[in-house]
Formats: structure tokens, C-alpha cells, sequence
């Protein structure tokens, strides 16, 4: 048995309560020491492990995972993986199309997390995550904020508008 010193687990700002009851079980099959479930919305309230409907951030439970679980959200996967934390993510059958799934099948079929498609499996799903080498995300650089400042730059205005993400 694999002890997790801390597990977080996020459903996002939306309710997934299937995932909720997965990792609850899963904690209790597995040697939890400590963690976070974040559930949005969800109509489940948690009971295993310390649980908050909404954090201002993830960032400081980020630094204490030992491993995540999480919903298939683009945003969520991306900030867990730039950090190089291994990865569970499923699928929430609510969301309008099936977007999740085809991000989630993409990043698993390039062995960047583990893709759980059985939440009945989380468990296993976990441990195949802190066992087996995961592949970085690969870092690509972005001009995004680079560009935006080259345009405002160049409209005319009368006066400068500030822009945050520009070092003094």
C-alpha cells in the first residue's frame, strides 16, 4: 500500500458528486495522511477528509500534493500538470459535450496523467499515478502578454493604460 501524504482533489467551480464519492472511498482503501476535496457546487458534502466548497486558490495545496484528482477541466489539468504533479482526472458525464474526454483521452494516450474512466477505480487509478513515470507537459512559451501590450501600445489614446503583467 502506497501511503499519500496529502491528496487533493478538485471538482471545480461545477458539482461532481460521483467524483466526490470515488475519491472518498478511495481515501479510505488507500493510506491517506491528510488533504483537501474542493467540490464546488456539488449537492455532496464530504466527510472524509477536510473539505471546502471554494478556495480563493489552489496554489498552496498545489505545494502539498502528493498527488491530484481532478475533474477533466482544461484549466485545471494544465495548471497540475505545468507543475509536474501526477495527474487523475475524470471525466464530468454533466458538462454539455465531450470535451473532457477528448482532452483527458489525449493527455493519457501521451502518458502525461492517468485518464480514470471507472471512478468505481479510482484507487487503482491513484496508485498507477504515483507508480508509474508520468511525461512532463512539455513548456511552451507564450507572447500572449508580449502582444496584447504591442497593440495597446500602437491605439491612440490619450492616456496609458496600465498593464499588470508588465514589470516595472
Amino acid at each position: 500500500m502506497h501511503t499519500i501524504d496529502f491528496l487533493l482533489v478538485t471538482t471545480g467551480t461545477t458539482g461532481f458528486d460521483d467524483l466526490v464519492e470515488a475519491a472518498e472511498a478511495a481515501a479510505t482503501r488507500l493510506d491517506v495522511r491528510d488533504g483537501l476535496i474542493q467540490f464546488g457546487q456539488g449537492s455532496r458534502i464530504p466527510t472524509g477528509l477536510p473539505a471546502q466548497r471554494f478556495v480563493p486558490a489552489l496554489d498552496p495545496y498545489y505545494d502539498r500534493a502528493s498527488v491530484v484528482v481532478a475533474h477533466g477541466g482544461a484549466g485545471t489539468a494544465m495548471e497540475v500538470l505545468g507543475r509536474g504533479l501526477p495527474l487523475v482526472a475524470a471525466a464530468n458525464g454533466d458538462r454539455y459535450d465531450d470535451h473532457q474526454e477528448d482532452l483527458l483521452s489525449t493527455l493519457d494516450a501521451a502518458g502525461h496523467l492517468v485518464w480514470c474512466r471507472d471512478l468505481d477505480r479510482l484507487d487503482r487509478a491513484i496508485v498507477t499515478a504515483l507508480t508509474t513515470p508520468l511525461r512532463p507537459l512539455p513548456s511552451v512559451p507564450c507572447s500572449i502578454p508580449a502582444e496584447i501590450e504591442r497593440i495597446l501600445a500602437a491605439l491612440p489614446t490619450r492616456r496609458r493604460l496600465r498593464m499588470p503583467w508588465r514589470r516595472r
